[in-house]
Formats: structure tokens, C-alpha cells, sequence
């Protein structure tokens, strides 16, 4: 579309929904008006509905990503020992240079303004992506056989490992306010139960209680 059409097609709408097209800006509203045929009211509220659809499906990711990663956290502790924190990878818990080093970006972030960091300010910092690799193949042995097994006993660390990184993909693209448009909504929210499931059974069910993410999908435009 020519900037003389895009004029044209905007000139209709009141002023402020002018200055929100302007804001919101060309490129990124050519996804969705592609989607609508070069309509320009209905590529408004296609983006609108992809910022609620977004945000139902991060408020069901949210509850995943703190439980599980407060399950985590509460294996690999025990592991570590009395007196450890598995954090600073003491013998027990071997881990990676790369883990490690994600580690320490978010000890970096959670020591900001001068505050000195506690383990659960660390791992509030740790972001969603790192966990998935917990349940790599190389961490079998170290982390898995000895802790994490356990602790997730209805799943295998295979498919922990990928469902994970699914769900964090999914976040991602939220996070950087990408078009989940292209995407089957009920799918992804499917997968986010079934892992919460694999979690805590009671998990997948105040999810999907509290989710409004059905509702929103059944009004996309």
C-alpha cells in the first residue's frame, strides 16, 4: 500500500485511532493488515486482539514458569546439601560454563542498585529459557538421575526438556511483542496445560480455571 492509500484509509478514522495507527507504525501493522486483506480498521483489531490473546497466554505461562522452577529449585537444593547453595555449582551439582554463566548474568541483575543478592532473588531473575536446559541430555546423569527425576515424576527428561522449550519459545514472543496470529492459539495452550500437568496435576487445573485464554480466542475478529 502506497503512503497516499495508507492516508486515505486512515483519514476515516477519529483522530486519536490516527495517532495510534502513526504510533503503532507501518511495518508493524503490515503483518496484520496482510492478514485482513489491506483492511486497515480490521488490522486495528486484529492487533488488539493479538495483545489479548498474548496476555491470557502469559498470564497461564506465569503460573508454569514460578512452579516449575520453584520445583527445580527445591530438587537441586536438596542435591547441593546442607550448608550449598546449587546455585554456585558445588560438586554435587556439576554444572556447565555456559549455566553457570547465566547464572551469574542473573545474580548481576538481581545484585543492581547495590542490593546484595539472596538465592531467591536469583532465581526470580533467571529467566524462563534457562530452565529447559536443565533437561538436556547432558545433565542425565548429574542432574536428572539424581534429582530432577524425582521430583518430576510423571515425565521423562526427554520430553521435559522439549516441551519446556516450547513454552519458553512461545513466551519469548510474547515478551518481544511479536504476532502469535500465525499461530494455533488452542494448540498453545494445550501444550502449556499438559506440561503444567506433568508439574502438578492440580497445576494444569488452576490454569485452565483461572485461563481466559478460550475466551478471548473464540472472538478473534
Amino acid at each position: 500500500m502506497s503512503d497516499d492509500q495508507d492516508g486515505d484509509a486512515v483519514s476515516i478514522y477519529p483522530p486519536v485511532r490516527r495517532t495510534m495507527i502513526g504510533l503503532l507504525s507501518t511495518p508493524r501493522m503490515s503483518t496484520y493488515q496482510q492478514a485482513c486483506g489491506g483492511d486497515v480498521e480490521a488490522a486495528v483489531d486484529l492487533y488488539r486482539w493479538n495483545l489479548d490473546v498474548s496476555m491470557a497466554l502469559f498470564e497461564s505461562i506465569h503460573y508454569l514458569e514460578v512452579a516449575t522452577r520453584n520445583r527445580i529449585d527445591g530438587a537441586l537444593s536438596t542435591l547441593a546439601g546442607a550448608g550449598n547453595d546449587w546455585l554456585d555449582a558445588p560438586p554435587s551439582v556439576p554444572l556447565t560454563a555456559g549455566t553457570r554463566s547465566r547464572i551469574a548474568l542473573a545474580r548481576s541483575h538481581a545484585g543492581r542498585d547495590g542490593r546484595t543478592p539472596t538465592h531467591g532473588h536469583v532465581i526470580a531473575e533467571i529467566t524462563f529459557g534457562f530452565w529447559p536446559y536443565l533437561f538436556s541430555a547432558g545433565y542425565n546423569l548429574t542432574l536428572w538421575a539424581p534429582a530432577l527425576k524425582g521430583a518430576f515424576p510423571t515425565a521423562t527428561r526427554a520430553d521435559l526438556h522439549s516441551r519446556l522449550g516450547r513454552v519458553a519459545d512461545l513466551r519469548n514472543r510474547i515478551g518481544h511483542h511479536e504476532p502469535l496470529i500465525a499461530l494455533d492459539i488452542a494448540t498453545e495452550y494445550t501444550r502449556i496445560l499438559e506440561l503444567a500437568e506433568l508439574v502438578e496435576t492440580r497445576l494444569g487445573w488452576w490454569i485452565d480455571s483461572t485461563s481466559r485464554v478460550d475466551a478471548i480466542n473464540r472472538r478473534r475478529p
